[in-house]
């Protein structure tokens, strides 16, 4: 086997090959990185300090092998990072490469807080973030919860959720309804917290700090070495000459100041649930006169005005992280409103890490929307028995564990009956019904049909929150070339999932590939794209 010198090749797609020659993006968005395949060790992005997601691993018609991870979204459109890796030397070989264009979570949400009606960009971005948020509750939720019956059985094992397909499949389906805005952390906050963070903000804690000022000779009650020195360097015989025409000379005073600790805390706590008011209000906006949606709205109004008028203003800001002191640890109100700031900051913390993988994100989404509408197909099937294996937090953007398994569906076709197959993680690609030229492809999932004596029906999804328009049509031309190459490519239907991009929706590769737009509510996109998938189905 030839070997090949170090290179590496970050993608702008993700079927872009390291011998590629490809239309260079003025912006990356979802971006990988194609390294060769002698490696010893975890691939590690300096940006999220975790390995980055291994998508899979290929020898190219020359001989060289290849492998192929996903990198994480930058913070601004010239984003940059360095990545670690080891290979058969045991060389450690950084690099530093671009990062998809991004806007930095608690930036976005800055922004967001501030206005009314975002419009343009910030606008798309307020839809995204939403539709992420939706997808991390709805997955939270099939977490916390456990519903065994007769039928399946639902637990906890060896650090995974095992959830019933089924069920997780009802549950989303109803995600979305008017009755069911979610009974989210900050909802939870604002029933408890609420009249403990006003009665603080009224009354809050206070030191006497000592400070040296100016004052009238004969209402000086306490003096110090600094203040006698400073005395001494006065002109004059005696102490009136030294105090001048104004009478006074420096002394100690003691004055009550708000900026503690606990206060810098509760100030923090005030400024974080804020912002997460705002976001929740904005994902239930239509339903403004939902009980929980009015909740958290007056919340956020109380805190604006504590933030105007209380003494926690005058608390300084945090810097870095927070060791409890004794009044937050034990005072009965304060200590309620650490642990609500210990909730808050683990929960941003989760989005934060989240934001970075939105691509995968929206990928898993848009696999459990394929879920359903597979689902839906039959009452009773191996699919509707299967179990999601789901982690605690999401691991670069997914919760589904990637050796997830599924079982079929029998479709009933106007023909015959049909065997369909939903296959997803790094395990798809293994498949022997899936063609080996999808390796390089960097395909989110697919839906396959396999059958006896008859070539495999294949609809490889890739999904994308973000596209860069100059080179998208390039990209798809190229991506259409690579099916093309494919053995049997007739029986490839390949479809791309976009986040609210109607004016890209298309047919593609002869007819047999569409571009989707997904939007809010997901239901509709459903609706739309299940009369496109039966109608395939009845064709294959």
């Amino acid at each position: 086997m030839p070997r090949q010198t170090v290179l590496f090749t970050v993608g702008a797609y993700p079927w872009v090959e390291a011998t590629d020659t490809f239309v260079k993006p003025s912006v990356l968005y979802r971006s990988f990185l194609v390294l060769p395949f002698e490696l010893t060790s975890e691939v590690i992005c300096a940006e999220t300090k975790d390995p980055l997601p291994f998508v899979n691993q290929w020898i190219d018609s020359k001989g060289s092998r290849w492998s192929k991870y996903e990198l994480p979204r930058g913070e601004t459109p010239e984003s940059r990072s360095s990545v670690r890796f080891g290979n058969e030397e045991g060389d450690q070989k950084p690099i530093s490469v671009s990062l998809g264009a991004g806007i930095a979570r608690s930036t976005l949400d800055e922004a967001l807080d501030d206005e009314e009606s975002p419009t343009g960009t910030l606008l798309f971005y307020a839809g995204l973030r939403s539709f992420i948020d939706q997808h991390i509750q709805f997955m939270n939720d099939l977490n916390d919860f456990q519903r065994p019956n007769r039928l399946y059985w639902e637990g906890n094992c060896g650090g995974l959720q095992i959830r019933s397909v089924h069920r997780a499949v009802l549950r989303w389906s109803k995600s979305e309804s008017k009755d069911n805005a979610k009974l989210a952390l900050i909802v939870k906050l604002a029933r408890e917290i609420a009249k403990p963070l006003g009665q603080i903000c009224e009354s809050p804690r206070v030191v006497l700090r000592r400070t040296r000022e100016l004052q009238n000779i004969g209402r000086i009650q306490e003096i110090d070495a600094a203040c006698l020195r400073w005395i001494a360097r006065q002109p004059g015989r005696d102490i009136y000459e030294r105090a001048g025409t104004r009478q006074e000379l420096l002394g100690v005073v003691r004055k009550e100041d708000s900026d503690t600790l606990e206060n810098r805390v509760v100030r923090d706590l005030m400024h974080r649930a804020r912002i997460e008011c705002s976001n929740y209000t904005s994902i239930y906006r239509e339903y403004s006169d939902y009980e929980r949606v009015q909740t958290v709205a007056s919340f956020r109004h109380r805190i604006i005005d504590w933030e105007k008028h209380s003494e926690i203003r005058n608390a300084k800001s945090l810097i870095g992280l927070v060791q409890p002191n004794y009044v937050l640890l034990h005072e009965p109100k304060y200590r309620k409103l650490w642990d609500a700031y210990q909730a808050l900051l683990s929960q941003q913390k989760q989005k934060d890490d989240i934001w970075k993988w939105r691509d995968r994100t929206f990928a898993e989404s848009c696999q459990c929307m394929m879920m359903s509408l597979m689902h839906g197909l039959a009452h009773r099937s191996m699919l509707h028995k299967s179990d999601l294996l789901l982690k605690h937090e999401a691991i670069t953007g997914r919760f589904i564990f990637k050796d997830t398994e599924y079982g079929p569906l029998i479709y009933q076709g106007t023909r015959k009956q049909r065997m369909l197959l939903l296959c997803a993680g790094p395990s798809a690609n293994n498949r022997t019904f899936i063609p080996r030229g999808f390796l390089p492809l960097g395909t989110d999932f697919f839906i396959v049909a396999p059958e006896r004596n008859v070539p495999t029906t294949v609809l490889p999804f890739w999904c994308f929150s973000e596209i860069d328009d100059e080179t998208f049509e390039p990209g798809l031309t190229l991506l259409e070339k690579k099916l093309d190459s494919l053995p049997k490519s007739e029986h490839v239907y390949p479809t791309i999932f976009v986040f609210q991009r109607s004016d890209l929706e298309k047919q593609f590769f002869h007819g047999r590939g569409r571009i989707v737009s997904v939007g809010t509510p997901v239901q509709t996109t459903l609706d739309r794209f299940r009369d496109h998938f039966l109608s395939l189905l009845q064709g294959i």
